[in-house]
């Protein structure tokens, strides 16, 4: 066994292109999106902790519900969920309609400056 140089094109942790990118860019690459992606997940979701259940509770008690339980909060993807643009979250909620009947409908509210939107299912 001789004791030889290593090329430099043998070494394990060199810039070798792959792609036209070296593997050190394409990594460097892969954590830029996954940081855009963690901040998209992040401005989209944490604007929905900021509201608070008393919002949907005091939405359905204003137009006639009674026994208001909320079952569920949703915060991520709000507008996918089948809310506007503008809500921040969506509750789940089960109460007695103005007629009296056992029901479970969504409140979407936004954080700032929109009410509250109630939607049956």
């Amino acid at each position: 066994m001789s004791l030889r140089a290593i090329p430099q094109r043998e070494l394990p942790m060199t810039r070798r292109w792959v792609g036209g990118y070296t593997r050190i860019g394409v990594n460097i690459k892969i954590v830029g999106v996954v940081v855009v992606l963690a901040l998209v997940v992040a401005i989209n979701t944490l604007p929905g902790y900021a509201v608070k259940e008393e919002v949907a509770v005091h939405a359905l008690e204003t137009n006639g519900f009674t026994n208001v339980v909320i079952k569920e909060r949703a915060v991520a993807f709000v507008s996918l969920r089948g809310g506007s643009k503008q809500d921040a979250a969506r509750f789940t909620a089960e109460a007695n309609n103005p007629r009296g009947d056992r029901v479970t409908v969504y409140v979407f509210s936004g954080w700032l400056f929109k009410g509250a939107t109630i939607r049956s299912l």
